[in-house]
């Protein structure tokens, strides 16, 4: 999906066949870059303003960190905790933001409302079931996080869910699943 949304052309003067370069779909492989790396929910990811407003969450270049919450926005129960950013994905952000982006994902130099239409377009173009939804990239990243064996309280922390959340649903994803009722049964009994 990444390297297709990357990719992705259009047809010039509107007829089939005849493709130039221009990458309709680059705010897409922006969007599924931040979704991968912070597990994000797609409002949060389509709100990252590289300057400090009212109306949009804020990322920190400089110290690297993403306050996704708008100042002017209500808490919710859905959390939105300022998270520090990963090496790699701060220097796609440093480099977005160099050459002129306001924002981690924007079209065309604006913002982004939704992203919906074009991303069921991009799942169709790769085959993929019409299952696959912005969503489902939240549920990839806490998974991997939980398969590199990151820390339940911080991943709870870091992705913005309950802890028993993140037992329930990706517990079984962590190496060290059931790891000590395994050595408690392998022990020889008194």
């Amino acid at each position: 999906m990444l390297w297709l949304a990357l990719r992705g052309t259009r047809s010039k003067n509107g007829r089939s066949g005849s493709r130039d370069d221009w990458h309709t779909r680059r705010h897409l492989a922006r969007f599924i870059v931040m979704a991968f790396y912070t597990g994000s929910r797609k409002k949060d990811i389509l709100n990252a303003c590289f300057e400090r407003t009212s109306d949009y969450g804020y990322v920190d270049l400089e110290r690297g960190l993403w306050v996704r919450k708008a100042p002017s926005k209500r808490a919710t129960k859905k959390k939105q905790p300022t998270i520090p950013l990963p090496a790699p994905l701060l220097a796609h952000l440093r480099r977005w933001h160099s050459n002129g982006q306001r924002f981690a994902v924007e079209f065309n130099g604006k913002p982004i409302d939704r992203i919906d239409n074009a991303f069921r377009q991009l799942v169709k173009d790769c085959g993929l079931s019409s299952d696959v939804v912005p969503h489902t990239f939240r549920h990839t990243a806490i998974t991997w996080g939980m398969q590199r064996g990151m820390d339940p309280w911080d991943a709870s922390g870091y992705f913005g869910l309950s802890m028993q959340t993140l037992l329930e649903v990706y517990g079984h994803h962590h190496p060290d699943h059931l790891r000590d009722a395994a050595e408690k049964m392998g022990k020889a009994r008194k």
